[in-house]
């Protein structure tokens, strides 16, 4: 591949904003490469983008785990939030 947009170090965070970089990478076309920590949200490139424009490295790591929710503007400890964890499945 000539180009691809590379994940090395990808801790995860909001998963509509995930979803929706992941869904413009995959409406040009561009490849992705896992070469590292790929976490939380940013696993959802597994399931936007088509596998044959995927390439995951022998360095790559993704980690998984059920979505949690803070309510909004609150400094509350985030929850388990089964709709979201619903979302990313």
């Amino acid at each position: 591949w000539d180009t691809a947009y590379i994940i090395t170090n990808d801790q995860g965070g909001n998963v509509d904003y995930y979803r929706s970089m992941y869904e413009a990478l995959e409406r040009t076309g561009s490849n992705v490469v896992i070469d590292g920590e790929c976490m939380s949200a940013c696993t959802i490139v597994a399931v936007v983008v088509p596998l044959n424009r995927i390439c995951v490295t022998n360095r790559a790591i993704l980690g998984f785990h059920g979505a949690r929710k803070r309510p909004w503007g609150s400094r509350e400890k985030s929850v388990y939030s089964a709709e979201d964890t619903e979302r990313v499945w």
